[in-house]
């Protein structure tokens, strides 16, 4: 009977840790210092928006407004949006989530709660702090336009070295330099025509993570980088979205000098019911 017992408790545990396995679910903020708000969700369906004075609101989701909160249709979803900031990030909601603060490098931090869980250089140059939290306030000021003198003479002295050793480097192996300059000018192809042949366009209809890289291009991001950074998406899904709707007529690929931008066709698209 204590055997029974003993079983009957060890299935009681085993089926709980697999509920709460099933049902964690987690939302991931990110605030750049521009205003542009980039929330993802897992697993959960009901979000709370950080920031107000909402503007330019997309989601890759079905979504409706109920007491402050987004409510979802799929609960794993991305959803972009343009805020007002001016300087001053200010956090208050009803549960705990990972907030990423991304401001350029060389602003003044002047005010700041809590202290960061970390703090990373992204690939950009820009300076992400990461919080866990429900509540923080971060006041900042942007890095002026004009350099410091003494930053000026610093970098000034830091171009004078680098010059001096690409001298040496050129003097000792000109021939070399020379050959592969000339074999990267022939065989330089842009990324995008490297990709071009594995595209493939399954339908007409855009789906929701078409109209998200859609919006996007229509605010600004003409190039995959940027694309890719507004929508949270991998590059490689962004560039198939983005040839998709190239293929479709909403987007218009434009080559500049080995270098590819896209923009929205203002022609098309308006009035689609696809959108």
């Amino acid at each position: 009977m204590r055997l029974l017992l003993l079983l009957s408790l060890l299935l009681f545990l085993v089926f709980a840790s697999s509920l709460t396995l099933n049902s964690s679910s987690s939302v991931v903020e990110t605030i750049y210092y521009n205003g542009t708000v980039v929330i993802r969700t897992y697993n959960q369906s009901e979000v709370y928006l950080p920031l107000q004075n909402i503007s330019k609101l997309q989601s890759s989701s079905t979504l409706l407004f109920r007491n402050g909160y987004v409510v979802l249709k799929n609960p794993s979803s991305v959803i972009i949006y343009e805020s007002k900031i001016d300087g001053v990030i200010k956090v208050l909601q009803p549960y705990n989530s990972t907030i990423c603060i991304i401001l350029p490098y060389e602003s003044r931090l002047l005010y700041l709660y809590p202290a960061p869980q970390a703090s990373t250089i992204t690939q950009n140059g820009l300076l992400n702090l990461t919080f866990y939290g429900s509540n923080l306030t971060v006041v900042f000021s942007p890095p002026p336009y004009t350099a410091h003198p003494t930053s000026t003479a610093n970098n000034s002295n830091n171009l004078l070295i680098i010059l001096i050793i690409l001298l040496v480097i050129s003097t000792i192996s000109t021939g070399t330099l020379v050959y592969l300059f000339i074999s990267n000018l022939r065989k330089k192809v842009p990324e995008e025509r490297i990709e071009e042949t594995e595209v493939v366009i399954d339908t007409n209809k855009l789906d929701d993570r078409d109209k998200v890289v859609l919006e996007a291009i229509r605010q600004g991001a003409d190039t995959l980088a940027k694309i890719s950074r507004m929508t949270g998406l991998p590059r490689t899904t962004a560039y198939r979205r983005v040839k998709k709707l190239v293929s479709l007529g909403y987007v218009e690929e434009i080559r500049e000098r080995n270098k590819i931008r896209y923009i929205a066709n203002k022609n098309v698209g308006e009035n689609d019911s696809n959108i």
